[in-house]
């Protein structure tokens, strides 16, 4: 709360900037913050806010204020102090998240008035309430909205099967459907472990009227939690916007962003396809090389390989991998920093169980490995853009244990196809014999 003391002769007004609001809201000396606002701010805080925004025209940077001018302008006499009218103006201001306060008698004051929220609306007057819906229908954004997302003008759509309207006139942001053509982001943040925070960036990733079409949590250790969200944004001029306000929440690191230019793919039935994938094939050959492509596909690899670690050779492979010596070269160094010290994480696999490499710890990397354990060599996938986290290489694992079940299928089989019971000649049944007709009666 601001507090000005009975000697407080300068008010300074600082600007306080947002993009979301900056863009979609209204300027203080607009008709709609005269006709919506004036009720719920009071006309001294409107006048107070009209004032300002004449001053940020002169002084984009900011600007001071004589306490008592600004009072006897307003017709609020020239007492001032933290019991005055205009003291209770400024505080409206504040209480209604139109300005903030930034020390001793500095305050920021935001440069547009946001659409009026839905918890102040239903508490105007019925009449107003009803002029709001009719004026929010006659002008609804459709044509910056279309320019935004790269639409050519033409009738509107449709309001969404799925939305309904609002009884208050509120613009839903499924009023309309995004075009054809999406840009759709990987957007990975670092939050504080507590409730409310997952859903506090989901809401800011709304504000600029992006989709969230996916979320995943990838790990939480020490009161942080990492998350994965699927973005899709009408064009990718709204990214700045989109981070911008993510910035606002409090705690968050975006840790990375990165486009998908083939869109989402739901990791769940990646999973399926492999195993389903490994099932069609009838020979170890084609099982590697399933396990290769299909590796690659679910960590959006740039490459991957099966390495027989032991001759430097690579078995089987996607993509153009690094060459065979290099990657043994770089296994071998890591199995000796994880047996130095990373016993615990490293481990030798046994048959059946598949581990991540223990040198990449919990830490982000550009090649994730994993032993073949029932194969005796190593699946190893790169992806030098976007580099592979602990729940990428928990992925990696899973494909791994999987390869190696199928292993034991295919061992099996050969062993029933080569027992000596299917290799020995099967003898003839025996010739029946000869059926003996009784001698015929003399």
């Amino acid at each position: 709360m601001v507090v000005l003391s009975d000697d407080t002769e300068v008010l300074r007004i600082e600007p306080w900037p947002d993009p979301v609001i900056d863009a979609l809201g209204h300027d203080p000396r607009s008709w709609y913050v005269e006709r919506f606002w004036l009720a719920v701010l009071g006309p001294t805080s409107t006048w107070l806010l009209r004032r300002i925004a004449a001053g940020f025209d002169t002084s984009p940077e900011g600007f001071d204020l004589p306490v008592d001018e600004a009072a006897r302008a307003l017709g609020l006499g020239g007492r001032t102090g933290r019991h005055s009218p205009f003291q209770r103006a400024v505080a409206r201001c504040v209480t209604f998240e139109l300005a903030l306060s930034r020390g001793p008698a500095t305050i920021g004051v935001r440069r547009h008035v946001p659409p009026l929220p839905r918890r102040h609306l239903v508490r105007l007057p019925p009449s107003l309430q009803e002029h709001h819906r009719r004026w929010n229908a006659a002008h609804q954004p459709a044509a910056v909205t279309d320019r935004r997302r790269g639409r050519t003008s033409g009738p509107a759509p449709g309001p969404s099967p799925v939305t309904a309207a609002s009884p208050l006139g509120n613009t839903p942001f499924t009023s309309a459907p995004y075009p054809l053509r999406v840009a759709t982001y990987l957007l990975r943040v670092e939050v504080p472990d507590r409730p409310g925070a997952l859903g506090a960036v989901a809401s800011r990733i709304g504000a600029v009227r992006a989709d969230v079409i996916a979320v995943d949590i990838v790990g939480r250790a020490q009161g942080r939690a990492v998350d994965e969200f699927v973005v899709e944004l009408a064009d990718d001029d709204h990214v700045p916007l989109m981070l911008s306000e993510i910035a606002e929440v409090d705690g968050i690191k975006v840790e990375a962003l990165h486009p998908l230019p083939d869109g989402y793919r739901d990791g769940r039935l990646d999973s399926y396809e492999t195993a389903v994938a490994l099932l069609r094939e009838r020979t170890p050959h084609g099982a590697l090389n399933a396990i290769a492509a299909r590796s690659r596909r679910e960590l959006d690899g740039a490459w991957s390989a099966v390495l027989d670690s032991q001759e430097a050779t690579i078995v089987a492979s996607s993509g153009r991998p690094p060459a065979a010596h290099w990657l043994a070269a770089y296994v071998e160094s890591a199995r000796r920093a994880a047996a130095g010290g990373h016993e615990e994480e490293a481990g030798a696999s046994s048959p059946g169980r598949a581990r991540p490499g223990a040198e990449q710890g919990g830490e982000q990397a550009d090649i994730a490995w994993v032993d073949l354990a029932a194969w005796d060599l190593v699946l190893l996938v790169g992806r030098p853009v976007r580099p592979l986290g602990r729940y990428d290489r928990l992925r990696l694992a899973a494909i791994a244990r999987v390869a190696d079940a199928r292993w034991a299928d295919l061992a099996e089989r050969d062993a029933r196809l080569s027992h000596p019971s299917r290799l020995a000649p099967v003898p003839a049944p025996p010739a029946p014999a000869p059926s003996q007709s009784p001698a015929p009666a003399p």
